[in-house]
């Protein structure tokens, strides 16, 4: 779907829940961002989840196991100036608020990830709150730039499509942000927090299977999860850009 095509993409996320665009960057475009992706992530231990000191990552902790993981806020930015040149882009600051219908807090911050450790169906590696089906606690639209191909063999991401509104009553009306009864003493936004039975499980969810270059555009009240299989040999690399009321 054409970036261009603001209307169909925010009619296709309100219906579906998220809207894959097909080469969103090509050539050198891409390749410029990745090459300041690849030169952080040099300088970032194994395992590590880090933030950005000064124009330095630096760790927090040592607990993800399936690689390594980048948090920046704006203040970040200005070290990553052709990421930062794509954020400033017209089209996505206009759909945002588009979407929103109302100021926005734009890119209001930043996550990358490098995986490439081995996750299979039998390992404990990646038993992490964001592997099962869930709404986000806070309501975002998030653009998931893929630098690698992605698929089920390397941790697509997979959400059920036409949930989004079932996410949101959910959110709104049953979920509170002050509860520590979820999963790992966090904030209990599961179905299986709040039904025996519930209508969806992770096996109604599919998965995006997306192309270095394309961008996933995504609203988190869609039931979704994280990709939890990570096949030897393979590897993703994703930036995901955060949009919040």
């Amino acid at each position: 779907m054409n970036i261009l095509d603001k209307k169909k993409i925010i009619d296709t996320v309100l219906e579906d829940g998220g809207c894959l665009i097909r080469q969103f960057l090509e050539g050198e475009a891409l390749h410029e961002i990745e090459r300041e992706f690849d030169a952080v992530f040099e300088e970032i231990p194994d395992s590590a989840h880090a933030c950005m000191e000064g124009s330095k990552p630096i760790v927090e902790k040592l607990s993800y196991s399936a690689g390594k993981h980048l948090r920046l806020s704006p203040s970040n930015y200005a070290n990553f100036p052709k990421l930062l040149q794509l954020m400033q882009s017209p089209h996505l600051i206009n759909m945002t608020q588009d979407y929103f219908s109302s100021p926005t807090n734009y890119a209001m911050q930043v996550f990358m990830s490098h995986e490439y450790n081995v996750v299979d169906e039998n390992s404990k590696i990646n038993i992490r709150s964001n592997s099962h089906l869930h709404w986000d606690p806070y309501h975002s639209l998030k653009f998931f730039l893929y630098l690698t191909d992605v698929d089920e063999s390397n941790g697509a991401t997979h959400f059920v499509p036409k949930s989004r509104k079932l996410g949101k009553l959910y959110r709104e009306e049953k979920m509170n942000l002050r509860s520590t009864s979820g999963l790992e003493g966090g904030v209990p936004n599961r179905l299986q927090d709040y039904e025996e039975d519930p209508i969806y499980t992770e096996k109604d969810a599919m998965p995006v299977k997306a192309k270095a270059g394309d961008l996933l555009v995504f609203d988190t009240d869609a039931l979704h999860y994280g990709g939890d299989i990570l096949e030897a040999g393979l590897e993703r690399k994703l930036i995901i850009i955060h949009n919040r009321l």
